[in-house]
């Protein structure tokens, strides 16, 4: 279980620190799949809606509390998974 931390963000690197609303509430969402033991996660969103911010800060929060392994993060163009 990931532990409930008063600010998320103190795992962040400096250029990410700064999220819109729906940004957060995604990697909110993320982290909660991966409490309740999801090994699997797709994230679909737009251009532009902070994908790379989703992994980055995801895998800085795991790599963070030292008890979690990202095995691989793959970004690749839905179309190519068919």
């Amino acid at each position: 279980m990931i532990p409930e931390s008063p600010n998320m963000l103190e795992h962040i690197p400096e250029d990410f620190k700064y999220w819109r609303k729906y940004q957060q509430e995604k990697i909110e969402e993320i982290l909660g799949h991966i409490s309740n033991g999801k090994k699997t996660i797709v994230l679909n969103a737009p251009t532009g809606a902070g994908k790379s911010l989703y992994n980055i800060s995801v895998g800085s929060i795991l790599n963070s509390l030292k008890s979690y392994q990202i095995i691989n993060i793959y970004i690749v163009h839905f179309d190519s998974l068919f």
